[in-house]
């Protein structure tokens, strides 16, 4: 049976049109309007129970499965909380008839940070299964979304990639280069036999016969050769499972080839000694430039090992190549994920 929650994703067309009177054309450092990138699904990493969800101009919040009432919201340069003060960049996220608003400290990528203006207290999500880029018009408010952001990706092998986003999944050819026909798949039980997730953060090879596949806090292990999930699965990610894990929740993993893996969340990652199976010492640290030189990003949302002495990082909707042996990011990077890097890409 599967655990994955199903959330109400769709605000009703009587509301629709009240609720766009509210919409503000604030822009972002990268020129998206905030309430653009704020649209989809965010589970809190304070508390796993907590998914918020965005659909045009309106929010809810679930909790342990219980789907909640979606209420207008606006971008606003100013709010009651926040005692008068006022943010000329509009980063005020208020809901429409109500004394509460918050700070928009942070969004993009797979992280969100929120001020609650009424206590001071920042509040960190985790974007589930990928994120979108485009105007929130009325495609979006209805539901529809442009997707170009990949959640995980991983080396099975075999020849072949599997790279996943949101609900589905597709299968890329590494020689060919190009993705096989017949992709994208839903991410189901029938497709990946004894998986309880249909949304995947991060996927890793582990080089025994063995993958694993990591959702929210929890991972299963999945055997690659009688393609189906072991039981027993799926666990929770902590210490227990995992020894001197820094992380709850992965964004991105990989296997280097060398008897060592990379954990990736938030702005941290961690080196995993797979032989000894416990997490090396000195970790976690910070991504940045110096523990990744070349490496522009501060956040991963997915990193594959290509097999070849070339490993892929991703964050947003660009990557860059990563030379394993020289331990930097090849020059001419970072890129733009789309149909022509990686062709057949539908997403």
């Amino acid at each position: 049976m599967k655990s994955k929650i199903i959330l109400v994703s769709v605000v009703t067309a009587l509301s629709l049109p009240v609720l766009a009177g509210f919409a503000a054309s604030v822009k972002a450092a990268d020129g998206q309007d905030i309430m653009d990138q704020l649209q989809g699904l965010w589970r809190s990493t304070d508390d796993p129970k907590v998914v918020l969800e965005f659909r045009g101009n309106a929010k809810a919040e679930h909790y342990d499965g219980e789907k909640d009432k979606f209420i207008g919201v606006a971008m606003m340069n100013d709010c009651e909380a926040a005692g008068g003060r006022t943010d000329p960049n509009g980063e005020y996220l208020v809901e429409v008839g109500e004394d509460m608003c918050w700070h928009v400290a942070k969004v993009g990528g797979k992280r969100l940070e929120l001020i609650y203006m009424a206590r001071g207290n920042t509040l960190h999500y985790k974007r589930i299964g990928g994120g979108r880029v485009g105007p929130v018009g009325h495609a979006a408010r209805m539901g529809h979304q442009s997707r170009n952001l990949k959640s995980a990706v991983t080396n099975w092998g075999n020849g072949k990639a599997y790279m996943f986003y949101d609900t589905e999944y597709l299968r890329f050819d590494i020689h060919a280069d190009k993705v096989d026909g017949g992709y994208p798949k839903l991410t189901t039980t029938g497709t990946w036999p004894g998986l309880s997730f249909e949304t995947i953060d991060a996927a890793v090879n582990w080089g025994n016969g063995k993958g694993y596949l990591f959702s929210g806090n929890r991972y299963v292990r999945y055997d690659i050769k009688t393609d189906r999930a072991d039981r027993g699965y799926p666990k929770r990610i902590n210490t227990d499972t995992w020894p001197g894990l820094p992380f709850t929740t992965i964004d991105a993993a990989v296997n280097w080839g060398n008897g060592k893996a990379y954990f990736f969340s938030g702005t941290q990652y961690a080196r995993y000694n797979i032989r000894k199976d416990r997490m090396d010492q000195g970790y976690p640290k910070q991504i940045n430039s110096n523990t990744w030189p070349g490496l522009p990003f501060d956040t991963i949302d997915a990193v594959v090992n290509w097999g070849n002495g070339k490993a892929y990082l991703f964050s947003g909707d660009q990557y860059v190549r990563y030379d394993i042996k020289a331990d930097r990011a090849d020059g001419g990077y970072p890129k733009q994920v789309n149909d022509k890097t990686w062709p057949g890409m539908p997403w």
